[in-house]
């Protein structure tokens, strides 16, 4: 997991009076990942958690949380850099950096993360015979062929 690297790599520089360091949370990379899994085109709108969202396409590995972590950062640093800000108070008018300011949220504490996706060049299904190499925990579904 990139939890120290990322956390330590990303870094908003704003003169604020009461931002909070931001640590790694097991618990709530977990809650991501679940999160992550149903591959959300939204946010969660999860009682008292706040998400950055972010999307890419690329040949490199899913599970490589160093890279997408490195790269999600630097996207939404960009978001603040092109975008600016207008003011500090949330509303209509930031709508331009809405995925990024749950990281840069002066009491956000807490980070978990999670992933989920394809990737470019990866075989998505394979051909042959139905069901007959259902995944550990599944059986045929003779009626469909599927393993379920």
């Amino acid at each position: 997991m990139f939890s120290k690297d990322f956390i330590t790599n990303y870094t908003i520089t704003v003169l604020t009076t009461k931002t909070t360091r931001e640590t790694w949370d097991s618990s709530l990379a977990t809650s991501a990942q679940a999160f992550a899994e149903t591959c959300p085109t939204n946010h969660s709108n999860a009682d008292g958690l706040g998400e950055n969202i972010f999307f890419s396409y690329s040949a490199t590995d899913k599970n490589s949380l160093d890279y997408y972590g490195a790269r999600a950062s630097q996207l939404w640093e960009e978001e603040f850099q092109q975008y600016g800000w207008d003011s500090t108070t949330m509303d209509d008018n930031a709508s331009n950096i809405k995925d990024a300011t749950q990281m840069a949220w002066a009491e956000t504490g807490l980070i978990g993360c999670g992933l989920k996706g394809n990737k470019i060049g990866a075989e998505i299904y394979q051909p042959g015979d139905t069901c007959t190499a259902c995944s550990a925990g599944l059986t045929c579904e003779t009626a469909s062929g599927l393993c379920a």
